[in-house]
């Protein structure tokens, strides 16, 4: 089946901040992020942002924070958690474009995202998106520390649309991704429509080299008017 397949990066790009700092945040409001939490905390972020991050230790700091959290507390705080810090700060423009490619019963609209499937669920909830594409956790009794399949960061999120394309037999009639973020670069550049959102120093660098659109999603009018952000023409 042919269709046209519409992806947006979640943090920074349709969300204007990053889950999973703001989750840190609201952990230690509850009072579960401890000064040594705090510590990885911060080095993790550096580490991402100079493209040295320790995937699979990072994804296991993050799991064992969810573990310090009791089991029947986890959904209602995500609920909390979403409504206080979450919400506010997705992009209207964000959402009235995906609509706008909702329209097309010829689209599928895909966030896709390194953030773990139970931070990001809400988020791709709430936006509308057909799927959502992101880290899966291995549990068991419990989280384990570790992800199942492929992390969906860098040439992960490549390998895991590839795999999600198979699994539901489509054929990619034209491909469009959003995404703010230099390490997005593989799927950026895999796709026939690349568009730097709010881009990074060093994507914004490879957007004016590579001729890419440049737009943001970071706009003033809080009800979502005169908003100038199209789809792009051949969709």
């Amino acid at each position: 089946m042919k269709k046209n397949i519409i992806l947006f990066d979640m943090d920074n790009t349709l969300l204007l901040g990053d889950t999973v700092a703001l989750w840190a945040q609201f952990l230690d409001q509850k009072g579960m992020m401890s000064d040594s939490d705090w510590q990885k905390r911060r080095q993790f972020d550096k580490d991402y942002i100079e493209q040295r991050l320790d995937i699979p230790a990072s994804f296991e700091f993050d799991f064992s924070l969810m573990k310090k959290i009791p089991p029947e507390k986890r959904v209602p705080w995500r609920s909390e958690f979403f409504d206080s810090l979450i919400k506010m700060r997705i992009s209207r423009i964000g959402l009235q474009l995906i609509q706008a490619y909702k329209n097309n019963p010829h689209n599928i609209v895909i966030l896709i995202t390194a953030t773990h499937r139970f931070l990001a669920s809400p988020t791709a909830e709430y936006s509308g998106v057909h799927h959502l594409i992101s880290t899966e956790a291995e549990i068991k009794e419990d989280y384990t520390g570790r992800t199942l399949g492929v992390i969906n960061m860098g040439e992960g999120k490549v390998k895991n649309l590839q795999s999600w394309i198979s699994q539901h037999k489509l054929e990619p009639d034209y491909t469009v991704l959003y995404s703010d973020s230099i390490n997005d670069l593989p799927l950026l550049s895999s796709v026939k429509k690349p568009i730097a959102v709010d881009p990074d120093r060093r994507l914004k660098a490879v957007a004016l080299e590579k001729n890419w659109d440049i737009i943001s999603f970071r706009g003033n009018d809080e009800e979502g008017k005169n908003i100038d952000i199209a789809i792009p023409a051949t969709l």
